[in-house]
C-alpha cells in the first residue's frame, strides 16, 4: 500500500511538472526601433521558438508606456494578424511546432508625423498555464524626419562634438541615451552635466536621445 502511494505521488507530481513547462520561448525579448517620421510605418519583429512538438495555442495581451496616442500600432503573429492593437488589449494566436523559419511577432507603427519615445510591452504566455509568462518589449525612439530643423537648431545650443568628446555645453541637467545602428544601448546617463567619452567608438553611426528637466526629448544622429 506503501509503495503504491509513493507510486501515486510521482505521477502526480510529474503531470504537475509537465503542466508548467514552458511551450515556448525568446532568444531575445526586447528590440529598438530608431527611426524618423518619415520612415512611417515602422515595422520590426521579436523571435518566437517552440518547445513541443505540437502546434500551441498562445496569448499576448499588451501594455503601452508613453506611445503617442497618435500612433497606430499593430501586430502580425504570422499565423493571426492584429490591425489595431491598444493598451491593455488581449488576444490569441497559434504557435507553429515545426516552422520553416523562426516564427516572428511582427510589430508596426505608423506615425502620423508625431515624434516620441515610448514602448510596447507584450506578456505572451499559454492561456492554460498563465502563470509560465515571458514579457517582450518594443522601443520605439522617433524622431521628426528631415523636412523639420528646429531640433537640430536645438541641439546645436546644447551639444558639442570634440575629438570623440561629447559635451554638454547648456546650464541643463540632461539625462543621456546613446544606442548604436542596430539599436543596441551603448551608453546611458541620468545626469549628463558635463562629458560622454566616446572615443571607442570613432567612425560609427549613433543615435542619442537627450531628455531635460521638463521632460522634451530631443533626438540627433551622428557619425562619430
Amino acid at each position: 500500500m506503501g509503495k503504491f502511494r509513493v507510486f501515486s505521488f510521482l505521477i502526480m507530481l510529474s503531470f504537475s511538472f509537465s503542466g508548467l513547462t514552458q511551450i515556448f520561448y525568446f532568444d531575445d525579448t526586447e528590440t529598438t526601433l530608431i527611426k524618423d517620421t518619415d520612415q512611417s510605418p515602422a515595422h520590426w519583429y521579436i523571435e518566437i521558438f517552440p518547445n513541443t512538438p505540437v502546434d500551441s495555442v498562445l496569448r499576448w495581451k499588451s501594455d503601452f508606456v508613453n506611445i503617442p496616442s497618435e500612433w497606430s500600432i499593430n501586430l502580425d503573429c504570422q499565423t493571426a494578424l492584429f490591425p489595431v492593437v491598444e493598451h491593455n488589449d488581449s488576444a490569441d494566436f497559434v504557435l507553429w511546432s515545426q516552422p520553416f523559419v523562426p516564427q516572428k511577432l511582427i510589430i508596426g507603427a505608423t506615425l502620423n508625423d508625431t515624434p516620441g519615445n515610448g514602448t510596447v510591452y507584450f506578456d505572451i504566455y499559454d492561456p492554460y498555464n498563465p502563470q509560465v509568462s515571458e514579457r517582450i518589449a518594443f522601443h520605439f525612439i522617433i524622431s521628426l524626419g528631415d523636412n523639420n530643423s528646429l531640433e537640430e537648431s536645438v541641439l546645436s545650443s546644447v551639444l558639442e562634438m570634440k575629438n570623440g568628446m561629447l559635451y554638454n555645453i547648456s546650464n541643463t541637467d540632461l539625462s543621456c541615451s546613446i544606442f548604436d545602428s542596430q539599436g543596441k544601448t551603448i551608453h546611458f546617463s541620468d545626469r549628463f552635466d558635463k562629458e560622454i567619452d566616446l572615443t571607442d567608438r570613432k567612425g560609427e553611426l549613433v543615435f542619442i536621445v537627450l531628455v531635460d528637466g521638463e521632460n522634451n526629448h530631443y533626438q540627433l544622429k551622428i557619425v562619430l
